[in-house]
């Protein structure tokens, strides 16, 4: 087996488009709300010198088969990343292979990038039903869970990721257990990626968005939830 990151692929772009079809598809594109289009993946891909973060994608191959494979954006001005996408194919499930792929993520930041400050992901929390989501919910925070990621004691609320869609406040927000001190993340670590994440995808003047930074420079640092 062996490890493409196709920020470093000469044939990024056929890879992109096998990796879209062969995995994203099938397990997301039953609500089209959880797939970004190929043509967003591509732009982000091909176009790391303008866009206002860095798309990381990284797959597992085996006989010319993806097996697996993950997508992670990186924000430079607050230094962290966010976990946006990771599968693996069902002929593959039960080999561990998340936990190569999470520990492959955490290589490329320190190669590509310096002085990570955190990585985060999204999922849905129990206010979306199950039949309205690719995977339980539960089941979902669990499997991040075990990947490292603990989730965080705010409100989150996600800004609108397109022109046609609206703010999100069924999600919860994690942070990976590397960028923990005792169970804690500092409140300006996570205060300058939401603020990076607003200003990239809507506007900072966004009343939500302004109690957010509120109630998060009221303490040092979040807490993380203990019952997922």
């Amino acid at each position: 087996m062996k490890v493409i990151n196709l920020i470093d692929e000469i044939n990024r772009s056929e890879w992109l488009v096998r990796f879209y079809d062969e995995l994203l598809v099938p397990n997301f594109s039953q609500f089209p709300e959880e797939l970004d289009t190929l043509d967003t993946f591509y732009y982000a891909l091909n176009s790391k010198s303008v866009y206002p973060y860095t798309l990381h994608i990284t797959l597992l191959i085996e006989d010319d088969k993806i097996l697996a494979g993950c997508s992670y954006e990186y924000y430079p001005k607050s230094q962290s990343a966010l976990l946006t996408y990771i599968v693996v194919s069902e002929l593959a499930k039960g080999r561990g292979l998340s936990k190569i792929l999470m520990s492959e993520i955490q290589s490329q930041l320190k190669i590509n990038h310096e002085n990570i400050k955190a990585l985060f992901a999204e999922s849905n929390s129990d206010k979306v039903d199950e039949s309205k989501d690719v995977m339980n919910p539960k089941l979902r925070r669990q499997i991040l869970n075990r990947l490292g990621f603990f989730y965080l004691d705010f409100d989150y609320i996600q800004p609108p990721l397109s022109k046609e869609s609206d703010k999100c406040k069924d999600l919860l927000l994690s942070v990976h257990k590397d960028y923990l001190i005792s169970d804690k993340i500092k409140s300006h670590i996570l205060i300058d990626w939401l603020e990076e994440f607003w200003e990239t995808l809507s506007d900072l003047k966004d009343l939500d968005w302004i109690k957010t930074k509120e109630k998060l420079e009221l303490s040092k640092f979040v807490n993380v939830i203990n019952n997922i």
